[in-house]
């Protein structure tokens, strides 16, 4: 029980940390503490035993590079995680979610509709539990490309959506 106490405190220390630096070196540091799992081979070899079976024809030091990349991201998706809470609040619990690969997509749930007679506007005043802390936080979503945006209401953007983004942002200032 103490051990999980002590985890769990560790946990919320570390996202503390993380949440007071910039999004890049939260990036950085979670790389870092990607190459810190790997190095304590938590589930490493489950890893390696399991990129074997699936890519028998690649040579072990293609392997050990695929791993040391995914140990990698996977603390780099732990540290955008630990800034999640920070990122957009249209109604409680709503958060917004970033994948980078394949020129990006913001996946925006509530906070961003796009269907008539809106269009692509922020969520409707009426549904937000705080209007103008939402509109302000969207300005932290800037610094993640995207090409597209997929919406919990709404036809997705599929191209040219960080572009549209920041203008919807400019016209609602």
């Amino acid at each position: 029980m103490r051990a999980h106490t002590l985890e769990a405190a560790l946990l919320r220390a570390t996202a503390g940390a993380l949440r007071g630096t910039s999004w890049q070196a939260s990036l950085a540091v979670g790389a870092r503490l990607g190459d810190a799992v790997r190095g304590l081979g938590v589930r490493r070899a489950v890893a390696a035993d399991n990129l074997a079976r699936v890519a028998p024809g690649w040579d072990a030091a293609e392997r050990v590079r695929i791993l040391r990349e995914h140990y990698r991201e996977l603390g780099r998706i732990a540290a955008e995680y630990a800034r999640l809470p920070e990122l957009v609040r249209a109604a409680p619990g709503e958060i917004t979610l970033h994948y980078a690969g394949n020129g990006g997509t913001l996946i925006v749930g509530d906070a961003l509709v796009n269907f008539e007679p809106y269009g692509f506007s922020f969520l409707p005043p009426k549904y937000c539990s705080d209007e103008k802390q939402m509109r302000g936080s969207m300005q932290k979503l800037l610094h993640y490309k995207a090409e597209r945006i997929l919406f919990a209401h709404g036809t997705p953007i599929l191209s040219r959506a960080s572009e549209r983004f920041r203008g919807l942002l400019k016209s609602n200032l």
